[in-house]
């Protein structure tokens, strides 16, 4: 098997994450009604935003919640399979999720200097982005990735569950 294909139930897994982002920021943008920070004052200069409402950051919320989701995944897969994964020292996993934290973080700085989004909806995005993702994968992982792998497999209707 290739990797696409043998891994088709990971691969769903982060497409419902991901709808689960959006989601949460489609319904939040219209819950709260915070103007975007060139809405309210007109020297600062806008380069290129959507009209919709600005808190929280979608940018922010989705770089963290998809950062954090795929470190915490793999970690969790290099317990499981450490002959796999080269990268299974401590100290790599400590700098790739200081890699992705900086990742998410530089998202929310650009958006920040855009004009887009004033700092308090950057940093409620970031830290919603990394709620989801530790709520989805310490509750959800395990038993949708086994459930996703069992169908994705031709198991699940074998055994007559």
């Amino acid at each position: 098997y290739a990797w696409g294909h043998s891994q088709r139930h990971r691969s769903l897994y982060y497409c419902i994450f991901a709808t689960m982002i959006f989601f949460f920021v489609n319904t939040l943008k219209t819950s709260y009604h915070q103007a975007r920070p060139f809405w309210v004052n007109s020297a600062i200069q806008n380069y290129g935003c959507t009209t919709q409402f600005g808190n929280p950051s979608g940018h922010s919320l989705t770089a963290m919640g998809m950062a954090l989701s795929v470190w915490l995944d793999y970690n969790s897969a290099i317990d499981h399979d450490s002959l796999k994964y080269p990268w299974k020292m401590s100290w790599m996993r400590i700098l790739l999720l200081v890699l992705a934290i900086i990742f998410a973080m530089s998202i929310g700085w650009s958006r920040f200097v855009l004009g887009a989004h004033s700092m308090n909806q950057i940093i409620f995005g970031l830290l919603l982005g990394a709620w989801l993702a530790l709520t989805y994968h310490f509750l959800l992982n395990e038993p949708f990735l086994n459930q996703m792998k069992e169908l994705a497999e031709g198991d699940y209707f074998k055994k007559g569950k």
